[in-house]
């Protein structure tokens, strides 16, 4: 599902919808959005009668809680538009992150009717002729769709996950609502252009579009299931593909029992409580350090253990993905800051996050200490991953660098699955299971068949750069030759007398690069036997070498003696 954003149409949709949006706003305290519209005069509607009123003691509550209580009432694209947001620091404060990642989506249930129309339409069949049965009430419920257990013909228990009636129509006039917005933000306020809201939104837009769409959920699933083919700790549901479109998805049902469940619930099915966490564990950090492909919503309604032991993780449409480049440079953070040195954690900070800005190294440097003093100089399960990585958030927020959302995202994952493993096992540790990954990444570098590919990726990148210098420097002489060769440059703070002695060193340059030119040409010229000859020499190129010769001299005269040409 792809939203795409034109002039916004003024239906009576649209305007119901604004009226709701701006009624929330105001209720929650942001009245500054409305006199973004009265300013403009956007709906022309008479705004003010459909104004709420505003709650009491909203003072007892910080702007990122308003909002996150705003979204909460919005409904659907706003819960999702703030859990996505919420894996997004390099584009929203601190404080919204955290807040945001506090979203409810707890959605009341559809009607059973319009699940059945829906999965009938999509299947282009009846109900009874592909399910047995098909349980009328829902399993679980959430923003964008539903869950029914099932049984197909063939016998096979399933469960079968809906999506909700006219989603797509809800969500799209909601992202349009929201992309005009920002749109009317970035003309208002020139301190929020900078943050291009627009951007962001076409961003979430993007994000949603794949969620609403079951099939890529169900290649997730199918791409993870290939991956853990040969590990007997996992089992991943098969999808059924003939019964899947994008707005249903039938998949495996499983009898399991969540990793959260007390102790005694889990012995029972003949399992262990603290065998199932650490293989919880052990498994994410598979995903992440040898795939770079993880499951990115490990929360304990996600995770279930099974009668035999096995662990299996349902709920693929939200996928995390880190290359190998950012996997390397972030572990190659973890060892400088397990080893308490400031410079090479700095170095590793600055390779792997983004920055626009100039930063103070001397204070950051400060800084990293403080956080390698507060952190690192206890036993590793002593430390909380989610407020190590707020700490870390904090800090960079501090010095203007912000984290890449992927490596936001995988860390994220891991604090999530620490805090859900430490309700069952207070002793888990995190970090410490991450240490034989991060050792075997290390080592996986100096490994032979890597370093002769790396050499022979190096040799096949230079040879391609000699086979296009030749086109790339015709080019330019090219648009040299008809003048539409341009060099902009622009100075700041550079002091007009030095313009003159910049002047002289490219006349100098300039000069010495037409010597140059001459003795490669006249040598060209000898070793091809160019006529006209005289003594049996090319005169050509004897006068271009007598030409080099003077020119050189005087170049050399006018450094050496005047210091100037």
């Amino acid at each position: 599902m792809v939203f795409k954003f034109g002039k916004i149409q003024r239906t009576y949709q649209h305007i119901r919808r604004y009226r709701q949006i701006i009624a929330t706003m105001v209720k929650y305290g942001f009245v500054d959005i409305v006199d973004i519209l009265r300013s403009e005069q956007y709906l022309g509607i008479g705004l003010d009668i459909f104004f709420g009123k505003r709650l009491k003691d909203l003072e007892v509550f910080s702007r990122a809680e308003r909002i996150r209580m705003a979204f909460e009432e919005l409904g659907p694209t706003f819960i999702k538009l703030g859990q996505i947001l919420s894996c997004r620091p390099d584009l929203i404060p601190v404080e919204y992150v955290q807040e945001f990642d506090k979203l409810l989506d707890d959605i009341p249930s559809f009607p059973f009717n319009q699940v059945q129309e829906i999965v009938e339409a999509d299947l282009s069949a009846s109900l009874d002729s592909i399910f047995e049965f098909f349980k009328n009430t829902p399993i679980a419920a959430a923003s964008i769709g539903q869950v029914h257990k099932a049984r197909l013909v063939t016998g096979e228990d399933v469960v079968v996950k809906v999506q909700r009636p006219d989603i797509h129509d809800i969500i799209r006039v909601d992202l349009e609502i929201m992309h005009d917005l920002s749109i009317l933000m970035e003309k208002t306020f020139a301190a929020i252009q900078i943050q291009k809201p627009s951007i962001i939104v076409d961003e979430i837009a993007n994000t949603m579009g794949k969620e609403l769409d079951y099939t890529i959920e169900a290649l997730n699933m199918a791409r993870f299931g290939k991956l853990f083919k040969n590990d007997k700790r996992i089992y991943v549901p098969h999808v059924f593909f003939e019964f899947t479109t994008e707005r249903v998805l039938v998949t495996d049902f499983i009898d399991g029992i969540k990793i959260t469940s007390p102790a005694e619930e889990i012995k029972k099915t003949g399992a262990d409580a603290k065998v199932f966490v650490d293989q919880a564990v052990d498994l994410l950090l598979k995903q992440i350090f040898d795939y770079g492909f993880f499951h990115a919503d490990p929360h304990q309604a996600n995770i279930f253990g099974l009668k035999d032991g096995r662990l299996c993780f349902i709920d693929f449409g939200i996928m995390g993905r880190i290359d190998l480049k950012t996997r390397e440079a972030f572990i190659d953070l973890a060892f400088s800051l397990v080893k308490k040195d400031v410079s090479k954690t700095l170095d590793a900070i600055l390779n792997i996050m983004l920055w626009d800005e100039d930063i103070d190294l001397k204070s950051a440097e400060k800084d990293i200490n403080e956080f390698i003093e507060l952190y690192f100089n206890r036993h590793f399960r002593n430390i909380n991953v989610r407020k190590l990585l707020n700490r870390l958030l904090l800090l960079l927020k501090k010095h203007n660098l912000r984290m890449p959302p992927e490596l936001f995202l995988m860390l994220k994952c891991m604090a999530t699955m620490e805090s859900l493993c430490r309700r069952v096992n207070p002793d888990v540790d995190i970090l410490k299971k991450a240490a034989p990954f991060f050792l075997k990444n290390k080592l996986s570098r100096y490994n032979p068949l890597r370093v002769a590919g790396g050499v022979m990726k190096t040799t096949i990148d230079y040879a391609d750069l000699v086979k296009a210098f030749p086109i790339d420097l015709q080019d330019i002489s090219t648009k040299l030759r008809h003048g539409r060769l341009k060099l902009n440059l622009e100075h700041v703070g550079i002091p007009m007398g030095l313009f003159k002695k910049i002047e002289q060193l490219g006349n100098r340059l300039i000069i010495g690069l037409v010597v140059v030119s001459l003795i490669i040409s006249s040598a060209l010229i000898f070793i091809a036997k160019t006529p006209p000859f005289i003594y049996g020499i090319p005169v050509f190129g004897i006068c271009g070498f007598i030409l080099a010769c003077i020119i050189g001299i005087w170049l050399l005269i006018s450094i050496f003696l005047r210091g100037r040409l």
